[in-house]
């Protein structure tokens, strides 16, 4: 069995208007073996602690890659080195339980320009995301339960709603691929309750903060997370 844990990255609804400043929205999933998910849990509880003892302030440490760059929230007496130094860990665990990451995008900029009644970005990158967990899974003859981030009912209902209808009809377009490895719907739980939630979301910003700003702090960091991409990243439009 594989737990595929889905975050989102860089979404503004159906505002389209500042595809500048977020020209992408993404949907990534972390693929997490059986076999290692107790080991994999651990590892990250080891890192809350680690967040712990250098200055988070909580009871609950999360990992949220936006809140622990910039220091904020119960960030703030964290320095930058061991802020920086909890994305290492985080890649770090990723890397040495062998966790895969997918993901789906949506290019905004072209989804404003080419669609006067355009699809939801969300609903956009999530089927590409489902795609892409469905042929790792079949690739390892095994089947793949899906979890995502506790969100909007909105949300909840265009991701719940693009694996119906794919399930149903296909792809939106392009050929479609076989779904039925990815078992029952799309469950959702907190991230505060999730490690391998938190995990994809710091992968996930990695990889958007690199893109869109270059920041050469993460710049090995993302180019190690992309190495651990098991599918390549689908975009539409494109």
């Amino acid at each position: 069995m594989i737990l595929a844990y889905l975050d989102e990255t860089g979404n503004t609804g159906m505002d389209l208007s500042d595809a500048t400043g977020q020209p992408y929205h993404w949907v990534g999933a972390l693929l997490v073996p059986q076999d290692v998910w107790h080991s994999s849990k651990a590892a990250v509880e080891k890192i809350h602690a680690f967040a712990s003892a250098k200055g988070f302030v909580g009871a609950d440490c999360e990992l949220h890659g936006a809140e622990i760059l910039h220091g904020l929230k119960n960030w703030r007496a964290v320095s930058l080195t061991d802020r920086l130094q909890i994305f290492e860990m985080c890649v770090s665990v990723m890397e040495t339980h062998s966790l895969k990451l997918v993901s789906g995008g949506c290019n905004k900029k072209l989804l404003r320009e080419r669609y006067s009644n355009p699809d939801h970005p969300h609903g956009i990158a999530t089927w590409l995301c489902l795609e892409r967990v469905a042929r790792y899974a079949k690739a390892k003859n095994d089947l793949a339960v899906l979890v995502a981030d506790e969100c909007s009912a909105d949300h909840k209902n265009l991701s719940r709603g693009a694996l119906k209808s794919y399930r149903q009809f296909g792809a939106p377009f392009g050929p479609s691929i076989d779904l039925s490895c990815l078992l029952d719907t799309i469950h959702y739980m907190s991230s505060a309750e999730s490690p391998h939630i938190q995990l994809c979301d710091i992968a996930l910003f990695i990889r958007q903060r690199y893109d869109r700003k270059g920041d050469v702090r993460i710049r090995d960091l993302c180019h190690r997370c992309n190495r651990l991409y098991a599918v390549s990243s689908g975009v539409i439009p494109y």
